[in-house]
């Protein structure tokens, strides 16, 4: 197999972009490259967040959690903590499907995961690139599992 080239073209402001792909055949591998493509997954997204008395744009690939605290939202990154005055929710519809939630006000980015441990009680632990743990509830791991299951991850 000689792997798959790729090549880009620009195109006017105004026109839509759309990709056209040449394969032997269509496969499961390609659907999820056509998901990947249509939920435009590859695009970072940046969120507005607080440090101190500053505004800082954090791009979405930097994030490794998202959790609720109080009335905001804690976004930890490799090195800092920061903080988000939206809901969980409409944090969620504006980043890429590679963030899925771990429990109840908790996002976790799956582009960070290290590994994933099993525990005894139904909970699956996460941990992170950074070394944080993070624990996935049974509700929460079941979709997980189904969605690693159908290549949708």
């Amino acid at each position: 197999m000689l792997g798959l080239k790729v090549f880009f073209e620009a195109l006017a402001a105004d026109t839509a972009e759309f990709a056209v792909v040449h394969l032997h055949q269509r496969d499961a591998a390609a659907n999820r490259l056509a998901a990947y493509l249509e939920q435009e997954c590859f695009r970072s997204v940046r969120l507005l967040c607080r440090r101190d008395a500053q505004t800082v744009p954090v791009a979405s690939e930097s994030i490794y959690r998202i959790e609720t605290e109080g009335d905001s939202l804690l976004v930890r990154t490799a090195d800092s903590f920061l903080t988000l005055s939206q809901r969980l929710y409409q944090v969620q519809q504006l980043l890429p499907p590679n963030f899925v939630q771990a429990a109840r006000g908790v996002l976790i980015n799956l582009d960070q995961v290290h590994s994933f441990a099993p525990m005894p009680n139904g909970l699956i632990c996460a941990q992170m690139n950074n070394g944080d743990a993070v624990y996935i509830s049974r509700k929460y791991a079941r979709a997980l599992r189904e969605r690693f299951q159908e290549g949708t991850l």
